[in-house]
């Protein structure tokens, strides 16, 4: 009786393990229904490498070698002018004698006033990554003709052969061709560089609202776009205007200064439209295992009459409402929604009056070790 009970006790904690181990990082889903299932998707979060965040040697020539002969070329000319004056005595005109060294000193010279320009021209810093949260990078082996990205910026800075700007993310166009909206967006950092490296980051002042790439007005109830994120989305806008074929989202590699510690940025969620009162719940579950590090949400809502109203609920636990509001916003989760082993249920619920829609999009986020 006792080896039978033992038994059992392996073969249950040997198949937790195994599924434990099959499921690595990723939480586990459970839903109502299809319809509640959450889309998710996550991203490997990797050191970029050094010489993507050093300033490119500047693209104009080292004058230092040139400058180096001007002592030569000064003791040359006052020995042709002595020599001058010893051969030809009187006849030697010291007025021109003067303004032919002061030619030739001049001539000799230049390389000498190019090289202090060029020292003192700016051609920008190493990134200061203690401003930066998430930290797109790639870096395509043609290179990049600087001149061709510039449509992409909304501003920019020309360091020679490297830009450095603001790239515009809206949410409300998913069309591969066409990024300009007239709703909501993001602004993006964006590092262009003519050997290649192209750099996109969100600075630790923006919020987690600015990380999930949405691909839709508010007035849409729709999952966020998968594979995506607003830098990546950036990175992409940057390609198809220089006219260069995008590699993918899936090729953009990511980490994040603001978690250094963390490997993995799990993104998941649930878009809903309600034409009538209803609550939809889905449910995660992280295994014992992983930590998390940080976790927020990004979530919009969107009403056609000023009375509805609506909320999201974690664990029973209210986490937003909403009444006569239109807009994208974000918010840390509590610590309570982070339990490990747990099974937490997401409700998002609305009120509608007839005639009218209400709609919710909500995003999880979590950096997990």
């Amino acid at each position: 009786m006792k080896q039978a009970r033992l038994i059992c006790i392996v073969t249950g904690m040997l198949i937790f393990l195994l599924t434990s181990l099959s499921i690595g990082a990723v939480p586990a889903f459970a839903a109502e229904g299809d319809e509640a299932t959450p889309v998710s998707m996550g991203v490997e979060l990797r050191p970029p490498p050094e010489e993507a965040l050093v300033v490119p040697d500047p693209p104009v020539a080292d004058y230092s070698a040139t400058a180096s002969y001007l002592p030569v070329v000064a003791a040359a000319v006052f020995t042709l002018s002595a020599a001058s004056i010893i051969i030809y005595g009187k006849r030697a005109k010291p007025g021109r004698v003067a303004r032919v060294m002061i030619m030739v000193l001049a001539l000799a010279s230049m390389p000498c006033i190019a090289g202090v320009v060029h020292a003192a021209h700016d051609y920008g810093n190493p990134l200061d990554t203690s401003n930066i949260m998430l930290f797109a990078y790639y870096k395509d082996p043609d290179g990049w003709t600087l001149a061709n990205t510039v449509p992409a910026f909304e501003s920019y800075t020309d360091h020679g052969n490297y830009y450095d700007g603001i790239v515009r993310v809206w949410m409300d166009k998913s069309a591969s061709n066409d990024f300009v909206g007239s709703e909501f967006y993001v602004d993006v950092c964006v590092r262009v560089r003519a050997d290649g490296w192209i750099l996109a980051w969100l600075t630790t002042a923006q919020s987690y609202v600015h990380i999930v790439f949405w691909g839709h007005s508010i007035a849409t109830a729709a999952p966020p776009v998968i594979g995506a994120t607003v830098p990546s989305r950036a990175i992409q806008r940057v390609f198809y205007v220089a006219g260069k074929t995008f590699p993918g989202h899936d090729a953009i590699n990511y980490y994040d200064f603001a978690h250094p510690t963390a490997k993995k940025l799990l993104i998941f969620g649930k878009s809903c439209l309600w034409s009538s009162s209803s609550t939809v719940t889905f449910y995660y579950t992280f295994p014992a295992y992983v930590q998390i590090l940080d976790a927020g949400a990004s979530f919009a809502y969107q009403e056609t009459r000023s009375d509805n109203y609506g909320y999201i609920k974690i664990d029973d636990d209210m986490f937003a409402s909403f009444a006569s509001s239109t807009y994208w916003t974000s918010a840390s989760l509590p610590s309570g929604a982070r339990t490990l082993e747990t099974k937490h249920a997401v409700a998002l619920y609305s009120y509608i009056y007839s005639n009218s829609y209400t709609r919710i999009n909500l995003a999880l986020i979590f950096w997990l070790q």
